[in-house]
């Protein structure tokens, strides 16, 4: 499976594409609980501010699976030499989900820590995301921390770090 990265000089179409993309995925009803504190839709413009200001919001860096010329898995990462590296957000498309995708792009995102002499990786996952839970502590992801009552709803926060 081909993981691309989305860069500054990514063609306009390109950015478009992973745009319409991204509001897809990340706004799709079984996604967006898991990807939103305040279950509020990400909005284009929000979207848009993001992808086309690459080269401001250099820390940030978004990688995509595609499937017929169709973006169906999206990961987002955080670099920073002060902060560390931490995975942001992995997002599939319903019609693909349960076919490895979250799989290659959870270990794109070790790779890239790898590659840059990160010593680990954050991720934060609501305690109601079963599926990336199972997935982050098979990839020998640890608990760190939890806390309560982060998500609209509710729903509390686990803290995971995996060492690479």
């Amino acid at each position: 499976m081909e993981i691309k990265e989305l860069t500054e000089n990514s063609l306009l179409n390109t950015k478009n594409k992973f745009i319409d993309s991204y509001l897809e995925i990340w706004n799709n009803k079984s996604n967006l609980l898991y990807l939103s504190y305040t279950g509020l839709k990400f909005s284009k413009s929000q979207v848009e501010n993001w992808i086309l200001n690459l080269k401001i919001n250099s820390n940030i860096k978004y990688f995509y699976v595609e499937n017929n010329s169709d973006i169906v898995g999206i990961l987002v990462i955080s670099e920073d030499t002060i902060l560390g590296f931490e995975i942001m957000g992995i997002g599939i498309r319903e019609s693909h989900k349960r076919k490895g995708i979250w799989t290659c792009l959870l270990r794109k995102g070790i790779d890239v820590a790898k590659d840059k002499n990160y010593k680990s990786i954050d991720i934060t996952v609501f305690t109601d995301n079963k599926s990336m839970l199972c997935l982050l502590l098979n990839n020998d992801f640890i608990v760190l921390d939890m806390e309560h009552g982060k998500r609209y709803d509710g729903t509390s926060i686990i803290k995971l770090k995996k060492l690479v």
